[in-house]
Formats: structure tokens, sequence, C-alpha cells
């Protein structure tokens, strides 16, 4: 079986009439169903309506696309390739855009200026990420509308109001005034406001809004990862999950906590290490009144009541309450021991099993106090330990 199908049977273009192209007055006969769209001829209609109907399927994770061309640019995130080459460096690129805003890097161009300390960059998003992370707050309206002179802090809210002038007959969101240029678009905008969650998983009966989010929550009962990590072959069900492993590639941690020292990859991991010196559990459960950091602890925490254990074994069947335990113990079928002590290389099937190693075999110690400098095996070890320095 191949990467991709073609579902259904397009409009041939070799019976089609070639007709001369209409003037700007002709009336535009044929009518989009879906989103009223209207258009000159039969063929172009037809062409318009590939979009609506998802015309090419990728196999691998189920999405769908209109033309063949956008979905060959889709399949280059499962299969790693890499066309386009830098002539001057040597270094690969999936997409053309992606190998362009790298040559800008060898011409020395960064033609994205900051409106609030002039920092130049390569690319808009670029610009973006720095605006939100360094002048969070400020004022930025740095993002031009050249048709009416309005700016915008970022870039996406230009280009929504870009679709104002561009769409001839916009459709707009009556609760919050979003313009899209399609109704379909509008009517997934819509569940937002809503609640609609109209897509429901076979396995566990849970909905979403979007079909893409069911695609992706069903490999946590497939199993199925598609994205894998080309140093060292890890394999993830999401592609956002893929580029955040892809950091603990590298030794950057830009986010560190000001009381412990210790610093974390993503700023969301260090807002909820915070949780463990202030001791706040906003998560509670509603039967049992137990608090926890994290809302992933407080879902996985409600399955003891419900008994609920949505994640099966492939190989016995055997169900657990969350993927993370399933797949420990599909380990225990396979053999495999992807954690390594880098103290003795001794292999262990789970992360918790290699830390207890660690402790015990080579005492290693995991949290040192910045006030008087003793150090601790174990987190709550420490936590008690902090409560000696605070003033009474």
């Amino acid at each position: 079986m191949g990467l991709f199908t073609l579902q259904g049977t397009p409009p041939s273009r070799s019976t089609a009439t070639v007709r001369p192209r209409p003037s700007p007055g002709e009336k535009r006969r044929y009518k989009c169903q879906t989103c009223g769209r209207r258009f000159t001829t039969k063929q172009t209609m037809e062409t318009h309506m590939l979009i609506h109907n998802g015309h090419w399927m990728c196999h691998t994770c189920g999405k769908t696309f209109a033309t063949k061309t956008v979905l060959k640019n889709h399949l280059v995130t499962h299969t790693g390739e890499r066309d386009y080459k830098c002539e001057h460096c040597g270094k690969a690129y999936r997409q053309s855009y992606s190998l362009t805003v790298h040559l800008l890097s060898h011409k020395g161009e960064k033609p994205h200026r900051c409106g609030v300390c002039s920092k130049l960059f390569r690319t808009g998003s670029q610009l973006e990420r720095h605006q939100h992370k360094m002048h969070k707050g400020e004022t930025r309206n740095i993002f031009l509308c050249e048709t009416c002179g309005q700016t915008f802090g970022f870039m996406k809210d230009l280009k929504i109001h870009q679709q104002t002038h561009t769409v001839k007959e916009p459709c707009k969101c009556d609760t919050c005034g979003r313009v899209f240029k399609t109704q379909t678009s509008l009517k997934t905008h819509m569940t937002i406001h809503t609640g609609e969650k109209p897509y429901k998983c076979e396995f566990c009966g849970k909905a979403y809004r979007l079909k893409n989010c069911l695609t992706i929550h069903r490999r946590s009962h497939t199993n199925e990862r598609p994205y894998k990590c080309g140093t060292c072959g890890s394999a993830f069900s999401k592609h956002g999950s893929l580029k955040q492993h892809m950091k603990t590639h590298s030794d950057e941690r830009e986010y560190k906590c000001e009381l412990c020292g210790k610093a974390y990859r993503h700023q969301q991991n260090l807002k909820t290490h915070l949780r463990w010196h202030t001791g706040e559990k906003p998560y509670k459960c509603g039967t049992c009144g137990r608090g926890f950091f994290k809302s992933n602890d407080l879902r996985k925490h409600c399955r003891v009541h419900t008994g609920e254990k949505p994640y099966k074994c492939t190989i016995c069947g055997k169900g657990f309450a969350n993927s993370s335990n399933r797949n420990a113990h599909t380990r225990c079928h396979t053999g495999e021991k992807r954690y390594e002590c880098n103290d003795c290389g001794k292999r262990f099937s789970t992360s918790s099993i290699l830390v207890v190693h660690k402790r015990r075999m080579h005492s290693v110690r995991f949290y040192k106090c910045t006030t008087c400098g003793e150090d601790f095996s174990m987190f709550y070890g420490y936590f008690s330990h902090q409560k000696i320095h605070k003033p009474v």
C-alpha cells in the first residue's frame, strides 16, 4: 500500500472544454454549496470542491488534502526526506520555503525589525517569538496592514485582519468578530463557542472538536507513533512531541528556577516545578478532594474512582489507566530497555527504575539546597529541608 490514496474521481482535465477567459462582468453561474463561493465554469467549481472533500489522504496519519502537491509536501514530515539542499553549507530541508529562509543567513539579510528594540530577524515568526518573550506587555504595534494602515502586535492577527480586504464576502463570527475565508472554516471555529465536540473516540468515548485531534488521540489506544527522532530513534504520536524531544539532544535549558537552580527546556515545565516549592495544587479531584500539581495527574487519578482502563496492551489485552503504564508494560513483552545508566551502562525498561538504581548503586543526589549546600537524593527530603531556612 502506498503512502497516499486518491479518494473518488477528480474532474477530468483531458475532456474539459477550453473556454476563453471570462470578462470581469460575466456572471458566476456555479456556486459551491459548502461555502457559497461562485465560479464562472463548472470545472473550476469542481476543482475548488476538493478543498472541502479532502481528496488526497495520507495513509500514515489519516489527514486529507485538496491536491496531490499539498499531500506530497505533508508526506516529508513522515519520511524525513530533504530534497532542498543549500549549495553553500550542504544543509538540507524538506520544503523550498525553509531553504529560502536559510539562504538569508548566508546573505546576512534580516528584513524583519523589532519595533521596540530594533533587533533584526530573518523571518516574521522569529520576530514574533522575540516580541512575545522579550517585550511581553509592552506596546508592540509592529505589523502594518498596507491596505488601511492599521497595525497589529502579532503577524497572525494581521493575517486575520487582511482577510477583510481580500475576501469578497467574508464569513464573520458573530461572537468574537473573527473573519474566515469559507463557511466551513467558520463552522469549525464556532465549536469553540458552542462547546460542540462531534468527533468521538470509538475506544473510550472521549470527544473532540477537530477530526485531527481525534486522529492523534486514537494513537494512544493503537500505540501508533509515526514521528521518529532521527538522532536516537524514539517515536512519538504527535509532531509537537517530537519537536520537544529534539531539545533533549541539546544542552540548552533557558528556564531556570531561582529557588533551587534547576533548569528546564520549556517554560511550562518550570511553572509546574515551582508548585513543588509553593505547595500549590490547583487541580482538585471532585470525588475525594485530593489536589495535584498537573491537570494530567488529576485525569489519571480520576480513573481510580471510575475504574476506567482505556489503554490496552496490543499483545496480551491487559488494560491500564494511562498510556505510560501501558507502554512500560509492553516493554515487558518486547524486552526493550531504553533507559541507560551513564555511570555503569546498565539498561532499564523504565526511567523510574533507572532513578532508583542511580540512588542506590551510585549514591546520586539530584537535589541541592542553594542556601546551605546540603544535597538530597529524594525530592521530598529536599522539600522538607527547605522549611528550616524559612523564617517562622
